[in-house]
């Protein structure tokens, strides 16, 4: 009779065991998912922070270039450029959706490949294009004012540090696609 009241208090807390070690699976997947979330909300401010640098330019870039060149194919270049660069960031950014987090991860796993594989694919079209818009505007600043050269080296100085903060923003998301990734496969 002993034994079988020693049994059934084994079975029941073998039971009560299972039933914590099933919430704390659900507990961990919830973290996990509450993690992806915010990282995935923290690469969406990268891509505010292009669509508001892009703005800047249209709007703000284009009336000095403009005051300084007097050149409109080249203010209609530059703005079909950033243009180009908001369409392109969107599409690439809009494949990260909080949403998936609650579905099936590894389709999130896969959308954030795509996504490095597309920020990968994008310097093939952008170091052409800055290469070229930058040796247009040197261009006209020789040629249409009387101070270019200096407007010439301070661009290049702008350039300079625009792409150490474009590379770390590229950085950045790219590193934040790993880590989600990373803890996906885990």
């Amino acid at each position: 009779m002993e034994e079988n009241i020693t049994l059934d208090e084994m079975r029941s807390q073998i039971a009560l065991l299972k039933e914590k070690l099933d919430k704390e699976s659900i507990v961990n997947d919830r973290l996990l998912r509450d993690a992806l979330k915010h990282k995935m909300n923290n690469f969406k401010w990268g891509s505010v922070f292009e669509y508001c640098s892009c703005i800047f330019v249209i709007i703000f870039g284009n009336i000095t270039i403009f005051q300084l060149v007097h050149s409109w194919p080249f203010v209609i270049a530059t703005t079909i450029l950033m243009i180009i660069c908001i369409l392109a960031t969107y599409y690439t950014h809009s494949k990260a959706n909080t949403k998936d987090c609650n579905g099936n991860l590894l389709t999130v796993a896969k959308k954030m490949r795509q996504i490095k594989r597309e920020y990968h694919l994008w310097l093939y079209f952008a170091i052409p294009a800055i290469t070229i818009w930058i040796i247009w505007f040197s261009y006209l600043l020789v040629t249409e004012t009387t101070f270019g050269i200096h407007l010439v080296m301070a661009m290049f100085f702008g350039a300079i540090i625009g792409s150490i903060i474009g590379l770390f923003l590229r950085k950045k998301i790219l590193d934040t696609c790993d880590d989600i990734i990373s803890q996906i496969e885990e």
